[in-house]
């Protein structure tokens, strides 16, 4: 499974993006499931932040990194 970028689903939203076709288009041929936070994962997102002394703006993609590792996942697609 591939966890998909939140950016390519703000593509797919925002009609006014250079990407929304391509993003609309890829979601619309892919089976997505969405992640959510489960057992394990603050603890593992303060671990990555404790670490790589993430802070500010980056926590977002420590987020999304310490969500997939909680669940197995470990690729990200970020293209549109």
């Amino acid at each position: 499974m591939i966890a998909v970028d939140t950016n390519l689903l703000v593509y797919a939203h925002r009609e006014d993006s250079e990407w929304h076709a391509r993003a609309k288009a890829w979601l619309g041929s892919s089976g997505l499931h969405l992640l959510h936070e489960g057992t394990g994962y603050l603890d593992k997102l303060e671990r990555l932040c404790g670490r790589a002394k993430v802070a500010g703006e980056k926590i977002h993609d420590a987020r999304i990194a310490a969500i997939c590792l909680t669940r197995r996942h470990r690729t990200v697609d970020r293209r549109p």
